[in-house]
């Protein structure tokens, strides 16, 4: 998981991950974000998944999130930044290829950064994903960070990142 920034913003997001442990698979995420008003965002992220199981590859749409976030403070001055998301994940992948939950999950957090003189930031975000039927998915909490540094100067430019 990639922690998820306070501040609402317009943008495509494409994030890939590859599994190299176990069975090989290729897990891409499509997010669509989209600001509107000052404070809000809306958020439609559609998982794309592609699995060898048992030698056989399967491919596939994931469990999709449907999100709203709203900035509840944020000082330049200070360079801090407080949001709030509510996410309903509903159960679009298959269950039977491990493609999805089977059940819509409710997921909740908050999300803090926090911008440094030193061109260097952190974000945080500690959540709750509540599944409506906890016999078929597990309740959880979830906390992530990541620190990153602009590179080459004060202006947002490339960036490296550092998740934990």
């Amino acid at each position: 998981m990639v922690t998820e920034k306070a501040f609402p913003e317009d943008e495509v997001v494409i994030s890939t991950a590859v599994n190299a442990k176990r069975a090989p698979a290729v897990t891409t995420h499509i997010i669509h974000e989209q600001r509107f008003g000052i404070n809000n965002q809306i958020e439609v992220d559609v998982p794309l998944v592609f699995e060898d199981q048992n030698h056989t590859w399967y491919g596939g749409v994931g469990d999709t999130t449907l999100g709203l976030k709203r900035v509840m403070f944020s000082s330049l001055h200070s360079g801090s930044i407080f949001s709030l998301q509510g996410s309903v994940i509903v159960p679009t992948g298959s269950r039977t290829r491990g493609f999805g939950s089977g059940t819509t999950t409710f997921e909740t957090f908050a999300a803090f950064d926090q911008l440094f003189p030193t061109h260097t930031f952190v974000q945080t975000q500690f959540g709750a994903d509540l599944p409506r039927h906890t016999d078929i998915s597990p309740q959880s909490i979830f906390f992530n960070t990541a620190r990153a540094e602009f590179c080459g100067g004060s202006r947002p430019g490339p960036t490296l990142v550092a998740h934990g």
